[in-house]
C-alpha cells in the first residue's frame, strides 16, 4: 500500500475506530446488556477480518474436552449461510444451510457433539436447557459482546500481529488494538518456531496481569481424497493444483513447495461457495497440466463445499484430494493450556450445581 493510499484511509480508519471504541464503552458502562447463561461457555475470536484459525483451534478444543467426555455444543454466526434463524445442524444439513466452518466441524466430529449456528447467539442460548451441556463454544464471537462468555480467547497471527496492525480500511483490525484486554487467554498462532522468541512476542502483546500467553503452530496431515475413502502421498514428482477459498493461502503453498515438484494456484475469495462454472473452470485448467502424478488439492474447508456436489465430472473426481490442518500448543505449554482450560469448565459446571 503506497503512501498516499495510506493517508487518504486514515481518516476513515480513525472513524472506524472511534465508532468501534465508542460500542465497547457502552457495554463496558452497562448501557448495551451484556446476558449471561448457567453454562460455562468460552468464546474464540480475533481482531483481525480473517485468517487467524478459529476453526482450527475450535477443533483443537473440542478434541481436549471431548477427552474429559464433556458434553459438547458449538454456536456460530454460520457466516454466508442461506438461513436464518437458529438451525441446528443435521445428517442433512448443507454448508449452504449452516455455513462452510460450521459444517466442517459438524462433519469431522458427527455424533460426538451437536453443534446450531444463529446470528443472534443470546437467542440460541436461550433456547438451550442449562442441563444439557457441560460446555458451549462460541466460534468467533470476540466482537459479538451481547454473550458475556465465562472464558475468552484472542488468536493472535504470529505473521500479521494485532499490535502492529491498524483498524479497517487503513488495516485489518475490527476494532482497536486495546481490545485485546477482554481476554482470558492470547493464543499467537501459525507460529514459525525457528522464528519465534516468546519473550519479544510477549513484550509486544503486553498482558494484563489476569491473561495467559500461549503459542501454538499448524500441524498439516495426509492429504485425503475428497470423494472415496483414501489418503495419498505427495512427493517430488506430484504437480498441485491448488485451489483455496480462504483469507491467506501463504502458509499452505510455502509448506507444499519444498514437497512437490509443482504448484499451480487458483484462488478465490474467502467463504467462496463453488458454482458449476468454478468446477468447470478448475478442471479445465487441471486438464491442461501434463504430468503423470497431479492432483487438485484444496483446503479442507473449501472441500466441505463439493462433498455432496455434482458438479464434478466422473473423470475427475479421483483426482480431488484435500489437506487436512490442524493446530497443537507447544509441547512445553500444552499440559498448562490444558489444566486452564478443564479447570474453567469443572469450576462452572460446579457452580452451575450449586446454584
Amino acid at each position: 500500500m503506497n503512501i498516499i493510499i495510506k493517508i487518504l484511509l486514515y481518516p476513515l480508519s480513525l472513524i472506524y475506530q472511534v465508532i468501534t471504541d465508542f460500542r465497547n464503552l457502552l457495554f463496558d458502562w452497562g448501557i448495551k446488556k451484556q446476558q449471561s447463561f448457567p453454562f460455562p461457555i468460552i468464546s474464540i475470536g480475533n481482531l483481525t477480518v480473517g485468517g487467524t484459525g478459529k476453526t482450527p483451534h475450535t477443533e483443537l478444543l473440542i478434541r481436549l474436552l471431548l477427552k474429559q467426555s464433556y458434553k459438547i455444543a458449538v454456536l456460530s454466526r454460520g457466516y454466508k449461510r442461506k438461513t436464518k434463524g437458529t438451525v441446528f445442524a443435521n445428517e442433512n444439513s448443507t454448508p449452504q444451510d449452516i455455513g462452510d466452518e460450521p459444517y466442517q466441524i459438524y462433519r469431522k466430529f458427527f455424533g460426538q457433539i451437536d453443534v446450531f449456528v444463529d446470528e443472534k447467539r443470546c437467542r440460541a442460548l436461550s433456547k438451550i436447557p442449562s442441563d444439557k451441556y457441560d460446555v458451549i463454544l462460541l466460534d468467533d464471537a470476540y466482537q459479538h459482546r451481547y454473550v458475556k462468555p465465562g472464558l475468552s480467547i484472542l488468536l493472535n497471527d504470529f505473521n500479521r500481529p494485532f499490535y502492529k496492525d491498524f483498524t479497517l480500511p487503513l488495516g485489518r483490525l475490527r476494532e482497536s488494538r486495546k481490545g485485546k484486554n477482554r481476554a482470558d487467554i492470547i493464543i499467537t498462532t501459525k507460529c514459525d518456531i525457528h522464528k519465534l522468541n516468546v519473550k519479544d512476542e510477549q513484550k509486544n502483546i503486553a498482558p494484563n496481569a489476569n491473561q495467559s500467553i500461549y503459542f501454538s503452530q499448524i500441524k498439516y496431515g495426509d492429504i485425503t481424497s475428497v470423494f472415496e475413502q483414501k489418503k495419498s502421498n505427495i512427493d517430488l514428482l506430484t504437480d498441485i493444483f491448488l485451489v483455496t477459498g480462504i483469507a491467506n493461502p501463504q502458509p499452505i503453498i510455502e509448506y507444499l513447495q519444498p514437497k512437490v515438484h509443482s504448484i499451480t494456484v487458483m484462488t478465490f475469495n474467502d467463504h467462496h461457495d463453488f458454482t458449476e462454472n468454478d468446477i468447470k473452470t478448475i478442471e479445465n485448467q487441471f486438464n491442461q497440466i501434463n504430468s503423470d502424478k497431479r492432483i487438485v488439492l484444496m483446503t479442507e474447508k473449501d472441500a466441505v463445499k463439493i462433498f455432496n456436489s455434482n458438479f464434478v465430472s466422473s473423470k475427475n473426481k479421483s483426482y480431488f484430494y484435500y489437506l487436512p490442518i490442524e493446530v497443537e500448543i507447544l509441547k512445553n505449554q500444552e499440559k498448562d493450556f490444558t489444566k486452564k482450560i478443564i479447570d474453567y469448565v469443572e469450576e462452572n459446571k460446579r457452580n452451575r450445581t450449586i446454584h
